[in-house]
């Protein structure tokens, strides 16, 4: 009776859980879609607060100079990381590239929507807490359970550091494509996690697994290729290029994104 009780909890929080990750991602396009990304130009804290300004009257009138000044020097610190791991192009880039620098004007709205999705990672933060402690009920049954659960612990505070660089890039491409992809990973443990405790993977027709795999995999390069169409969308709009041209100046990973949708 007590396996069965726990088994209930756990699956309870799991799916709550999973939910929130789901919901998570879509406050996220929804941010995208409203370009408020760098609606709060500061991690974690919004214009140095806890709480958003409810206008531009009570920030400092060189507040853009302020915060981009904390983004080049954060900037700088993370350079220096990623010249130590050999990737120099990307060290060289959030260091010289100018729009990376270019700072937004206070928006009330969009520092708003970018403030829920940020209290809204907070509380899944919660909840995959939650997820990993049920998950040690099952330690004698399958340590890869409490195991998983740990590590979506550990991967969710590293996407959260990926959300603040994110945001100290000016929403570098690279960056937000790594942050979703981070997303659905965390979306395929818990599933993982939904089924093992559910007794669900002796499944035996391993071809069931090969598809899933297979679909996975193509539903990941789809997201790759559709972020960086997105990117591209933004650059069109930031250089005011007509609508009517959007279609003329796309590279070649728009026909890819297509040929996958077909």
């Amino acid at each position: 009776m007590k396996k069965i009780i726990n088994k209930k909890k756990f699956l309870s929080i799991n799916r709550i859980t999973l939910g929130a990750v789901y919901l998570l991602i879509l406050v996220g396009s929804i941010v995208r879609v409203m370009d408020a990304g760098m609606g709060c130009p500061d991690w974690p804290k919004c214009f140095g607060a806890y709480i958003p300004p409810s206008s531009v009257a009570s920030l400092p009138t060189n507040y853009q100079d302020i915060y981009t000044e904390k983004r080049i020097s954060k900037n700088q610190k993370l350079a220096k990381l990623f010249d130590k791991l050999g990737f120099n192009k990307l060290s060289n880039k959030i260091t010289k590239d100018p729009e990376v620098l270019i700072e937004h004007e206070f928006n009330v709205t969009k520092a708003w929507i970018e403030y829920i999705n940020r209290l809204l990672g907070v509380l899944i933060g919660l909840f995959v807490f939650l997820n990993m402690i049920y998950s040690f009920f099952f330690l004698k049954k399958n340590i890869r359970i409490p195991l998983v659960g740990v590590g979506i612990v550990l991967l969710t505070g590293f996407q959260g550091w990926i959300g603040s660089l994110v945001v100290s890039t000016n929403l570098l491409h690279g960056f937000i494509t790594f942050h979703l992809l981070l997303a659905l990973l965390i979306v395929a443990f818990l599933i993982w996690m939904n089924i093992k405790v559910r007794n669900l993977s002796t499944y035996k027709y391993k071809s069931v697994y090969l598809v899933s795999v297979i679909t996975m995999l193509l539903l990941i390069i789809q997201v790759i290729f559709g972020t960086e169409v997105r990117g591209s969308i933004d650059d069109f709009v930031t250089l005011t290029i007509g609508r009517s041209e959007w279609y003329q100046n796309l590279s070649q990973s728009f026909y890819i994104h297509r040929t996958f949708i077909n």
